[in-house]
């Protein structure tokens, strides 16, 4: 049960988090910049109650996902040798959602205080990285624990469903989840339709850097939302690099876990399995980058951004290009600077893992995500509105074939159906460089793929 609740809840918080962020500014401030928040107010309803409306909506939602991962959590459970009782279970999937909730009512009250979607994102997104930081210091140390009761993340982590739970903390979770949606809701009916509480600069000084040509244009606009990737993954990467010598030494004793590492064939020193299942965590989100960049993509399309370079001298193909080939060398450096920020934290502990392997294990986190970029690419060609949805299910279902593989000991037909698996549990085990290879060209045939097709098609809206 420990080892379930360390495992998932060290996981699944990010695929939660990330899906209500997304989900909860793309309802509300996303409607309202694309106009047609506008359209709904023009019927029998006020800002606030349309609002709460979409708030209620949300929350329909969560309790759907938390409906089905609560069938998954109960059916885990009853596999022999785990016979988890139904009631812990249950409070397992509702501790598992716990995230989502919470980056829902961060993510209302962003887009009220936000001018973009995008921006609203940005700033929900750096609110949940300061509540996730805060509990990688917290778990670091002992005598930091205290530092739990200052996130929700942390209000989380002590529910402990499955260890001797306590539902007390459940208090200030709702509390706070209430809180930010009340508040939300209060400052829709303070603001003008399309203005926030905080509102954008109306000029700035001309910054024409980059802007020569289609590329450099391609570049400036990626650079930012890469830089903040590094940021964030670079953080997380920082703090289990401290803290990988002390993990290494609790999990030690753990036979499920010496079981988890051979089948993934770690043969590797304690500190170095650790950082292995660290870096699949890592892989995780070096995919969501490549799935965000589909994303991204398909919105320039959609909303019209994109005729204002086509009517140039750029074609379709040559923009979509250097799409990829950018987002691609994005991965690229996502992924060394994982591995380079992590050898910076365990440095300092000296855990004996040299900056070569940590490097490697930084640079076989991207196979997956090239992947995921090329098959979003050759759906945005054929399929344009269900690239992004393609691209996170895919990370969605390869993330849960492997959670409940490793929680049920699933055979391998059913394992192979995970784009992770077929990558090496690096710097535990010897990366695979044949699966990464495949991996790598697979992507750039499909990448390929797509943009012949999207250079044959028209353009799609929203």
């Amino acid at each position: 049960g420990g080892f379930v609740e360390w495992r998932s809840l060290g996981i699944l918080t990010f695929v939660g988090a990330v899906w209500a962020l997304l989900a909860g500014t793309r309802l509300l401030r996303g409607e309202e910049e694309a106009g047609r928040w506008e359209i709904l107010l023009s019927g029998q309803t006020t800002r606030r109650r349309a609002t709460a409306s979409a708030l209620a909506g949300l929350g329909i939602s969560l309790a759907g996902l938390f409906t089905i991962t609560g069938v998954l959590t109960v059916a885990a459970g009853r596999y022999p040798g785990a016979d988890f009782p139904l009631g812990g279970s249950l409070y397992l999937a509702l501790t598992l959602t716990g995230s989502a909730w919470v980056c829902m009512a961060v993510a209302a009250l962003t887009s009220q205080l936000a001018p973009t979607r995008r921006a609203a994102a940005t700033w929900a997104s750096g609110a949940f990285g300061l509540m996730f930081l805060t509990r990688a210091i917290a778990d670091s140390a002992i005598s930091l624990h205290w530092l739990r009761l200052l996130t929700p993340l942390g209000w989380i982590e002590e529910l402990h469903p499955l260890t001797g739970g306590s539902p007390v903390m459940l208090i200030p979770l709702v509390s706070f989840i209430f809180l930010l949606s009340g508040a939300a809701i209060y400052l829709a009916g303070r603001r003008d339709l399309g203005a926030s509480i905080l509102p954008d600069r109306d000029t700035a000084p001309a910054r024409t850097g980059l802007l020569k040509g289609s590329l450099g244009l391609t570049v400036r606009l990626l650079r930012g939302n890469l830089a903040a990737w590094i940021a964030g993954v670079g953080a997380m990467s920082f703090m289990f690099g401290l803290i990988a010598k002390t993990g290494a030494e609790a999990y030690t004793g753990s036979s499920y876990l010496r079981y988890l590492f051979n089948s993934l064939g770690a043969r590797s020193k304690a500190v170095e399995n650790y950082l292995g299942i660290i870096f699949f965590l890592l892989t995780t989100l070096v995919a969501l980058y490549a799935a965000a960049q589909v994303s991204a993509t398909r919105e320039e399309e959609a909303k019209g951004y994109l005729d204002n370079l086509l009517v140039r001298l750029v074609s379709r193909a040559k923009w979509l290009s250097e799409r990829v080939l950018v987002a691609m060398a994005g991965l690229v450096v996502l992924g060394l600077s994982a591995g380079a920020i992590a050898w910076m934290g365990t440095y300092p502990q000296d855990s004996g893992v040299a900056l070569t392997k940590l490097l490697a294990a930084g640079l076989n986190t991207v196979p997956p995500g090239i992947l995921v970029l090329g098959l979003g690419t050759l759906v945005h060609g054929l399929l344009p509105r269900h690239a992004s949805p393609l691209a996170y299910g895919l990370i969605a279902w390869s993330f849960l074939v492997e959670l409940v593989g490793s929680m049920v000991k699933a055979n391998h037909y059913f394992m192979d159906l995970s784009i992770f698996h077929h990558m090496a549990l690096a710097p535990a085990a010897e990366i695979r460089w044949d699966s990464a290879a495949i991996f790598v060209g697979f992507g750039i045939v499909a990448a390929v793929l797509g943009v012949l097709f999207f250079n044959r098609r028209d353009l799609a809206g929203l």
